[in-house]
């Protein structure tokens, strides 16, 4: 073998190596096994990722149901507009979903209104308080001493021209049903402040109506006119209110046809009403004086109540006996003309019968008078007149004239 044939022999060994089981490597060989594993490595990665993002869209979608709470309501919107579901077996569909309504569901592009039904309160504390204003512009609550500014205080009227000071809340709560929750989300901006401009109307018209000594004590009596006579109801200055705050919001959704969207739960004080500082000295006093003239007219009235029943009762007893002594006066002459009417055939029948009856009769009614009389006298006329008198003196009744 030539050299040259032993040179090339020895390169193509360098070439294409073969190793024992026959199987030969070279560059282009590793370099398809590199892409091949890449490639592998590639489709694992992305079998992994399409999991992954399979997995993300399905906890994406889960977070789209929802379930409302007792305390709440929802209502769905899809691009704005409100959209109907069921609202539970038995109940058909709706828009305001509530707790008995079960699950729902939200795509993506759909909105989810939620409304607390919750109390809230809306505290009136600076609105008719010392230094409300101040307190108003310096976004803090205070109370202001010394005389009066009509400039930093805020007050009340009262019915008999004089001011006082208070402050008070309004429990609340929102509307469950479809409209009221429709009204309070969309109707309004801002539906706290139309309810709060309510409650200031009535707790102003109230008061104005009321005398100053009346608003301090927080209560009125008002006399009625009765069939059983006059009567007087009491009435509590913070049910006035709240009487007057339900008709408000009564009478806007009868005028405008849709409401604020609340209900009131009730009006309670926050701070008593108080009159001025400059003047208190002298309206404790009046208080005072009102107070034991309010005692004194209800003792009155206690007695003339306790009179009134005793005379009811005394005339009722007098009435009964009456009416007892007119039926028996009625039963006995009664039964004295049956009886009458029964001897009249007999006197007409028979003179001597009639004289003996006469004569019975005539016995018979000296013995009730004599019962009755002092004394009594028997005159006989002369022998030529058949006639007699009786002559009785009675007994006045006791206490009574003769």
């Amino acid at each position: 073998m030539s050299e040259e044939e032993k040179n090339n022999g020895s390169a193509g060994s360098q070439e294409t190596p073969e190793t024992e089981t026959g199987v030969t490597f070279g560059p282009k060989r590793e370099e398809d096994v590199g892409h091949k594993a890449l490639s592998d490595a590639l489709n694992v990665s992305f079998r992994f990722l399409k999991i992954g993002m399979l997995i993300l869209i399905v906890v994406y979608l889960m977070q789209g149901w929802f379930y409302i709470p007792p305390d709440r309501v929802a209502i769905k919107l899809s691009f704005g507009r409100p959209v109907e579901a069921r609202l539970g077996p038995g109940r058909g569909t709706g828009y305001v979903l509530d707790s008995e309504s079960g699950w729902h569901f939200a795509w993506p592009w759909q909105e989810i209104v939620w409304l607390s039904l919750e109390q809230q309160t809306l505290n009136l504390d600076t609105d008719f308080a010392r230094g409300g204003r101040a307190a108003v512009r310096e976004g803090r609550a205070q109370t202001a001493r010394g005389r009066l500014s009509l400039h930093n205080d805020n007050y009340l009227v009262t019915g008999d021209v004089n001011l006082t000071h208070m402050g008070l809340r309004a429990r609340y709560r929102v509307r469950s049903d479809q409209s009221g929750a429709f009204d309070y989300a969309f109707r309004f901006e801002s539906p706290e402040e139309v309810f709060r401009r309510m409650v200031v109307k009535a707790t102003t018209e109230v008061v104005s109506n009321w005398e100053v000594l009346e608003v301090r004590r927080k209560r009125r009596d008002v006399r009625l006119a009765t069939e059983d006579g006059p009567r007087y109801m009491r009435l509590n200055l913070f049910d006035e209110i709240d009487r007057n705050v339900r008709e408000y919001l009564n009478a806007f959704e009868e005028r405008n046809g849709f409401s604020v969207g609340v209900e009131l739960v009730a009006i309670e004080p926050i701070v008593d009403p108080e009159v001025p500082e400059e003047v208190r000295p002298a309206f404790d006093r009046a208080l005072d004086a009102e107070s034991r003239k309010e005692t004194m007219i209800e003792q009155a009235r206690a007695d003339a109540t306790s009179i009134e029943q005793s005379a009811r009762g005394d005339a009722a007893e007098i009435r009964g006996a009456a009416q007892a002594y007119k039926t028996r006066v009625a039963s006995s002459a009664k039964a004295d003309a049956e009886m009458l009417e029964n001897l009249l055939p007999v006197y007409l029948r028979s003179p001597e019968n009639a004289a003996i009856l006469r004569e019975w009769h005539y016995g018979r009614m000296v013995d009730e008078l004599l019962g009755m009389a002092e004394g009594s006298f028997v005159l006989h006329g002369s022998s030529e007149t058949t006639g007699r008198e009786l002559w009785l003196e009675l007994a006045p009744p006791a206490g009574g004239r003769r």
